[in-house]
């Protein structure tokens, strides 16, 4: 880690800097207990976090499922810190022009990257054993894309020139190709659109050792499907069964991955607990809807609880599912700049 990161450490409380080595070298740690000793100190030292909890007149939390999630609604009006820092990068998301975006303060650029490749190592394998193709037209140029820069440190660790951007529908199916034939694992990350659209303009081929990963919604521009159809057409287009879904957002340090299936695994570092739509302080029953709410503790730097506007169900195994999202909150994702640069 480099000296900055290190001056950023020395600002944490000892049990958290404890957390900090654990989740670098992949060590178990119980979530729980670091989730508690994460909000006894940033219910204290981020100060939007503090103002918020005292409004709440909430009861200090004992479990889990207690601690109280600020909306995420905040990113949008307020820079959000638990320690005195310049960001290195600011995060921001992809809504309209029209709309206010979420800001994410990013302390330290090689702290995300040591936890996004954590947990993408965890599910599949080494980025640097891999090559990785990205279906995210005019993402790089808008900049600020926490899903590009992941995507793009992916890359450098491959150090394989086949891995690479496609700005170009038709170029894809020859990257593609080519990367198979490496003999490597292939990767590809895309927005729903970008692969159902390149899929229609373009014959694709009998690919069934290529991996690929859809993140992020419909989000108008097509009639809204399950995850489950969508799973399904990429499968028959692409010709492979290894189809995922990642998720993660702009607020967020870490991010998740489906095993096989459309349920999530919760990675190391994030924990959705879903509480009741009319209640954002009643946990929501296991198999039934609720509204997500996110403990993230690679947001040590900022804020490590969420209230989403995303809607989903938790399952008893540690799994999760996206259900929506909630009516009357702002449109955003990754597929509307790729609807804005399309039309």
């Amino acid at each position: 880690m480099p000296d900055d990161y290190h001056l950023l450490t020395n600002q944490l409380p000892a049990e958290i800097k404890v957390l900090v080595e654990k989740l670098i070298k992949g060590k178990s740690f119980d979530f729980e207990t670091a989730a508690l000793s994460l909000f006894e100190w940033q219910s204290e030292a981020n100060d939007i976090y503090k103002r918020y909890l005292e409004q709440l007149n909430f009861v200090y939390p004992t479990k889990l499922e207690d601690i109280p999630c600020l909306p995420i609604q905040f990113f949008k009006q307020y820079p959000l810190k638990s320690l005195s820092f310049s960001p290195e990068v600011i995060f921001k998301s992809s809504g309209t022009s029209q709309q206010a975006k979420s800001r994410h303060l990013v302390a330290s650029e090689q702290w995300y990257h040591e936890i996004c490749t954590q947990i993408f190592t965890r599910h599949f394998s080494s980025p640097s054993d891999s090559i990785f193709l990205a279906l995210l037209p005019h993402y790089i140029n808008a900049g600020n894309s926490s899903l590009v820069n992941m995507v793009h440190h992916f890359m450098t660790l491959s150090n394989d020139k086949r891995s690479c951007f496609v700005e170009n529908i038709s170029d894809l199916s020859s990257n593609i190709n080519a990367a198979l034939n490496s003999g490597k694992d292939t990767f590809l990350f895309g927005v729903p659109y970008a692969l159902l659209d390149f899929s229609i303009q373009v014959p694709s081929g009998k690919w069934e050792n290529l991996y690929i990963i859809e993140t992020g919604g419909m989000k108008g521009r097509r009639t809204e499907i399950t995850k489950i159809q969508l799973h399904h057409e990429l499968s028959e287009l692409y010709q492979t069964t290894r189809v995922y879904s990642e998720y993660g957002m702009t607020e967020l340090i870490s991010q998740c991955y489906t095993q096989r299936s459309t349920r999530f695994s919760n990675s190391a570092s994030l924990r959705i607990i879903t509480k009741e739509i009319n209640d954002p302080f009643a946990v929501q029953k296991s198999g039934k809807a609720g509204r997500i709410n996110l403990i993230d503790l690679g947001n040590l730097h900022t804020i490590c609880f969420i209230e989403s506007d995303d809607l989903g169900i938790t399952y008893g195994d540690n799994t999760f599912e996206i259900a929506g999202r909630l009516d009357n909150t702002d449109i955003r994702g990754c597929n509307l700049l790729y609807e804005e640069f399309n039309n």
